[in-house]
């Protein structure tokens, strides 16, 4: 059982802003892995799963997407974020029906 998304909202100069404060258990059944974490910006996401989508969200919650993947071997997938702003991210990734969502760290 996943827990309950956190919701909070707050006004960031002058827009209203809802952030996800909460993270849902990793429903996949398999792992997926994000590796370097953190790295200056290319991430390389592993899963025994095909990925059907890739979301990615800043920490205010506004999705970043689409942004740079290229497809490897298998279910690898790398992702350049080497232009955004150093920080947290989160990488959300959907196959069929499972989601998972992870942080990952631009240093």
């Amino acid at each position: 059982m996943g827990l309950p998304n956190l919701i909070d909202s707050y006004n960031y100069h002058n827009k209203m802003v809802q952030c996800n404060l909460g993270i849902n258990d990793n429903n996949f059944g398999t792992q997926i892995i994000i590796y370097p974490n953190p790295s200056s910006g290319i991430f390389t996401l592993q899963s025994e799963q095909e990925i059907t989508s890739i979301e990615i969200y800043n920490t205010l919650g506004e999705n970043i997407s689409p942004l740079s993947f290229r497809r490897g071997v298998g279910g690898e997938v790398e992702i350049d974020l080497s232009k955004e702003a150093k920080g947290i991210y989160f990488v959300k990734v959907q196959s069929g029906d499972k989601i998972s969502t992870q942080k990952i760290i631009i240093e």
